[in-house]
């Protein structure tokens, strides 16, 4: 594949790695440009694809924050914002982490959007897909190989896990299921009773 390398998604580690994308990243909506960067970083955890972070410096479309807030055990608390661009707005499409882990510091004020929500994503001259299942955030390239998590199940997952968050109305806690979910991920659709405050928006 044109400058990707082919990368097999059983082999990503676990705790995940943060490392800088070489390839330019372009995102599109509504038929403007969402961002466009040669400065992202990526995510790489063991069976899921890349989640591709993108610097506020490079966001050309205006992002407002909404309430509701996810967690991720490696990364911290997260939160969403709906993406205005062109002629359309996709609620909930984006998310960032304020104050991430130690580990994750340097994704601070990065945004990362569902590539489903979005009209096009691109990562060099390849087109992305995105990973299937409205639990996760990852972003499918034709150079991945092996298994990638996702699909119905992660969504019955995702819905079970935070009945039991807003029921408890504190983080998630729970151990892993078998291995295939180790923490409370709030998507697009999830909202936790204990919303963030709203920072003015983002975006030009």
């Amino acid at each position: 594949m044109t400058g990707m390398p082919r990368e097999n998604v059983q082999t990503f580690p676990r705790p995940p790695a943060l490392e800088p994308v070489p390839q330019r990243v372009i995102v599109r909506l509504g038929g403007a440009l969402v961002a466009d960067t040669t400065r992202a970083l990526r995510v790489l955890e063991t069976h899921r694809a890349p989640t591709y972070y993108l610097p506020p410096e490079d966001i050309l479309a205006v992002l407002h924050p909404v309430p509701g807030s996810g967690f991720c055990e490696w990364k911290g608390v997260a939160r969403y914002f709906n993406v205005l661009s062109g002629t359309a707005t996709a609620p909930r499409a984006a998310w960032a982490y304020d104050r991430p882990t130690a580990r994750f510091a340097p994704l601070v004020g990065y945004l990362a959007f569902y590539a489903g929500l979005m009209d096009e994503a691109r990562v060099g001259d390849l087109r992305v897909l995105p990973q299937p299942g409205s639990f996760y955030g990852g972003w499918v390239t034709p150079n991945l190989d092996g298994q990638i998590k996702g699909g119905p199940g992660a969504q019955h997952g995702q819905a079970a896990l935070h009945r039991e968050c807003r029921k408890t109305r504190s983080g998630c806690a729970r151990q892993p299921m078998s291995g295939f979910l180790s923490s409370c991920w709030a998507g697009p659709t999830a909202i936790s009773d204990e919303a963030l405050s709203e920072p003015p928006a983002i975006g030009r």
